[in-house]
């Protein structure tokens, strides 16, 4: 099924490798210590050597990707406003254990969603009654429709819902690497280093879940 909804997602992909640019601007007033301009790793140096300042800018660089990581998993806002900060927590105290092997945001990616899916593993420890899909972000996709047409709105928002529920139908580990790959656009390499896992495992998970996809968007009518 080539839907609109699915070639937007491939689009989105095929262009979200760009959204981190290599340079992060600094504010005026900290030119002086910076330069006009530094990257996320020339931070995380002047970081380690206990630059406070450094770390405050990785924070506000990269807060909303952080929050947009999490909110794919965790519905509620205050909680994922916690996780967000026990991310960048985790990351602070962990400044020494990274070494430049990987872009500062792929680490941060994956202390985010490690720390987002520890939050979900935690909640269903204290209410197990409760299923993974009632504590899991339901709205994975947020298509953008013109609200000047009302039909459209309609038929894109019933198969924006379709694709969630197949979403959350996925097993965990499947959709993470389906969302790095198709909604974030993350190259194989990197979502190993977020996960954890081989790049092999990375490719057969991410192929699995597309087949999944597939096969439940060709029941949409």
């Amino acid at each position: 099924m080539n839907s609109p909804l699915m070639r937007s997602v491939v689009d989105h992909s095929a262009t979200k490798n760009e959204k981190v640019p290599h340079l992060i601007e600094v504010p005026s007033h900290m030119h002086k210590d910076f330069g006009e301009s530094s990257t996320a790793e020339l931070l995380v140096d002047h970081a380690k050597r206990g630059n406070h300042k450094a770390f405050d800018l990785l924070v506000i660089k990269y807060q909303s990707s952080v929050a947009k990581v999490v909110s794919s998993y965790i519905r509620d806002r205050s909680t994922i406003s916690d996780v967000v900060q026990e991310t960048f927590i985790k990351a602070y105290r962990g400044l020494s254990s990274f070494r430049n092997e990987s872009t500062f945001y792929s680490w941060i990616y994956r202390i985010a969603t490690n720390t987002a899916l520890n939050q979900i593993k935690k909640a269903q420890h204290k209410f197990k009654h409760l299923s993974i899909n009632d504590i899991e972000q339901t709205d994975l996709y947020e298509s953008k429709v013109s609200n000047d047409d009302p039909v459209s709105t309609a038929n894109s928002n019933s198969l924006k819902k379709h694709l969630n529920k197949i979403l959350s139908d996925l097993p965990t580990d499947l959709k993470t690497a389906w969302l790095l790959r198709e909604m974030d656009g993350l190259k194989y390499e990197e979502i190993a280093v977020i996960v954890g896992s081989p790049s092999g495992t990375v490719k057969s998970r991410i192929s699995r879940a597309r087949e999944y996809v597939a096969e439940g968007m060709n029941t949409f009518v």
